[in-house]
């Protein structure tokens, strides 16, 4: 029973997402410039970016539970393995998590860790299925991952440019996601961009 409520909870983070974040945190540190005193700093801020996103990816899928059950049947809610109100919690408290990770690297940290956890509950509830305003809520938080490795080694201005390129590849990448999801965001009645000018 635990090990099956583990693997439901891994399921719902998305390890795999998860990982992409701490490396591009990660590659944010380096290209701040990290000094070897400050690589615990790094990782730890990388961290907190893996629990908010982690925590994004469970909320996600409690809120997109009826668009899942056409879309991904396979998820963690549509298939019965947890609740949509389980998986809300589990998210909410893996934001949490990230959030107070976030401010003992520093208070900036703190502050951007709650800002993106912010963006994403409104993202979930709200700008999902507004035109284009999700797309750019998911492209910012993604395009902040480098930015906050940068921040956390103490030269946040190296993590601006890239950022700016991670944000860009990212908006393309969540448009291209609401042409395959356009199924399941019509019965939902998104207004993405596919469902308001077509694939």
């Amino acid at each position: 029973m635990t090990n099956s409520i583990l693997r439901v909870g891994i399921g719902l983070m998305r390890p795999l997402n998860m990982a992409i974040t701490f490396a591009a945190v990660v590659m944010g540190g380096l290209l701040g410039k990290v000094e070897p005193e400050g690589l615990p700093e790094v990782l730890l801020a990388a961290l907190a970016a893996a629990l908010v996103a982690g925590g994004a990816n469970s909320l996600n899928d409690a809120c997109d539970a009826e668009i899942d059950r056409r879309n991904r049947p396979e998820r963690p809610v549509p298939s019965g393995r947890i609740s949509p109100e389980g998986a809300r919690n589990w998210g909410f408290y893996l934001m949490l998590a990230g959030v107070l990770c976030g401010f003992t690297v520093n208070i900036p940290a703190g502050i951007v860790a709650t800002g993106v956890s912010g963006l994403m509950i409104l993202y979930d509830y709200r700008l999902k299925r507004e035109l284009l305003w999700g797309n750019l809520a998911v492209a910012l938080s993604t395009g902040l991952a480098l930015y906050y490795g940068a921040l956390a080694a103490g030269h946040p201005a190296a993590g601006i440019v890239p950022g700016l390129f991670a944000f860009l590849i990212n908006l393309a990448r969540e448009i291209i996601k609401d042409v395959e999801d356009v199924a399941g965001d019509r019965s939902a009645g998104a207004g993405t961009l596919p469902i308001r000018y077509g694939s």
